[in-house]
């Protein structure tokens, strides 16, 4: 990347840019005044942090509102798919333009005080805006006090990102047009390159298990329906939780390719389990994440007892645990 762009970061400029972005959410975007930018750095900045900010806070705010009622919830969650729907290549491409932020970390040739506005514009002011933002969204839903009240605030909010006022294309043409430039001269790239990009950014949150589906030796029984209580939640700083009626487990993952993920435990009730490495192959959109690991019988000799005589294990299980996205997390 050009070192120019390191320029651009190390000034305000950006910081002030993801504040006015932002601020669409709290003000009809009929008042606000549309971005301009001086150079294709500027752009690249943008396009770091855009729309995937936005993303956050709706995904907060609908969050907040599924409390008020069903209706709400369903309301909410439909709207926000359909917004991830209509952005989809732009926060695929705007994952890219931040592993190409990110990988400027790693050029021997940039000062080490650029790097540290880097990681600092990625790891503490992105963050803390996104907070801010929220938190003033949902002070203005609760100081009307009523619930109705409230709820009816989280319709309006609701029936805005239904209207597309949220929409970048709205808020800011000269981003919209430049995502569009890179998307064009990458081609067909973009469904590879930036897959992996597109799943770091939607694994992330809290999952509720639906079912089971188990393959033995190719022969696929019926699924199993779960009771709903096991949730797992995938983290930005590439951490997991595991949560069942009889045991907590945590530990660290990291991507292979664009759907495979390792995955380690460190922390588990099982003693056993602490300590093991397994391959995940990962299938994740906006409300469904599909979980499978393979098991050959080897495996399955070290973690199961032993069989019953006269019983024959399978040469290899395949297990699929199917989630669906819990939104009405803190």
């Amino acid at each position: 990347m050009p070192i120019i762009i390191t320029k651009v970061l190390s000034k305000v400029r950006l910081a002030a840019y993801f504040v006015c972005t932002l601020s669409t959410l709290c003000f009809p975007p009929a008042h606000a005044q549309l971005l301009k930018y001086n150079s294709e750095a500027e752009l690249f900045g943008a396009a770091a942090v855009s729309p995937d900010s936005v993303f956050q806070v709706l995904q907060r705010v609908i969050s907040l509102c599924s409390k008020y009622s069903q209706p709400l919830q369903s309301f909410g969650e439909h709207e926000l798919k359909n917004w991830v729907s209509r952005h989809r290549l732009y926060l695929e491409e705007s994952a890219v333009a931040r592993r190409e932020l990110i990988a400027m970390l790693n050029s021997p040739s940039l000062a080490a005080d650029m790097k540290q506005n880097i990681k600092n514009l990625l790891e503490v002011v992105s963050p803390k805006i996104i907070d801010s933002q929220f938190e003033t969204m949902r002070i203005y839903i609760e100081e009307v006090g009523v619930k109705e009240l409230q709820a009816h605030v989280c319709s309006d909010y609701i029936q805005s990102i239904a209207d597309g006022k949220f929409d970048l294309s709205k808020n800011d043409p000269a981003l919209t047009a430049y995502f569009d430039q890179r998307i064009s001269r990458r081609g067909g790239e973009i469904t590879t390159s930036s897959s992996v990009a597109s799943a770091d950014r939607l694994i992330l949150g809290r999952w509720r298990h639906i079912s089971l589906v188990r393959t033995f030796d190719k022969k696929t029984v019926a699924p199993q329906v779960s009771d709903g209580k096991t949730i797992v939640g995938f983290f930005p700083n590439g951490t997991w939780s595991l949560a069942t009626a009889s045991n907590l487990s945590s530990g660290t993952y990291r991507w292979l390719d664009t759907d495979h993920i390792e995955q380690t435990i460190l922390q588990s009730g099982v003693a056993i389990q602490v300590g093991m490495v397994s391959i995940k192959q990962i299938r994740v959109n906006a409300e469904d994440l599909e979980i499978t690991t393979v098991q050959t019988r080897t495996e399955m000799d070290k973690l199961l007892p032993a069989v019953k005589p006269g019983e024959r294990r399978a040469n290899e299980v395949v297990i699929t645990s199917v989630f669906s996205r819990e939104m009405n997390n803190p």
